[in-house]
């Protein structure tokens, strides 16, 4: 069992979830519950932790968030922020582009480990996008 404190804006909310619920997309859908304006504007938003350094360090998949919650093993409380994305913020347009990526790939591995229990008969593969297609996009 692990006791999550979410920071959004100038709210603070917490949560406990069951060892069963330690997921990224669990706490994701359970943000979402307590901050509706994240779903309701499709607001494009990141989970970040600050690490030892005192660094916002984002958090996206399952096994960060393993080493995250083995890091606070001794703490009462992990220390969430979401952070949301935009192209009105001083964001590097090709750091948005690796994060909307990485985001894709974690549903695409989420695709791929529900592939028994749908009809796909070849897992689904994502290859890295090159700088050149990453200009490419950003030009165009």
């Amino acid at each position: 069992m692990a006791s999550i404190k979410i920071y959004f804006g100038e709210e603070i909310r917490r949560l406990i979830l069951e060892d069963s619920d330690l997921s990224i997309r669990a706490i994701r859908q359970k943000i979402l519950k307590l901050f509706p304006s994240l779903s309701e504007n499709n607001q494009i938003w990141n989970l970040k932790w600050k690490d030892e350094d005192n660094d916002l360090v984002t958090l996206t998949e399952d096994y960060e968030l393993v080493e995250v919650l083995q890091k606070h093993q001794n703490s009462t409380v992990l220390r969430l922020w979401v952070v949301l994305l935009s192209s009105k913020t001083e964001q590097n347009p090709n750091e948005l582009i690796s994060t909307l990526v990485g985001h894709g790939i974690s549903f695409l591995n989420h695709l791929n480990e529900q592939q028994n229990e749908n009809s796909f008969s070849q897992p689904i593969r994502c290859f890295p996008v090159t700088q050149e297609k990453q200009e490419h996009f950003h030009n165009n």
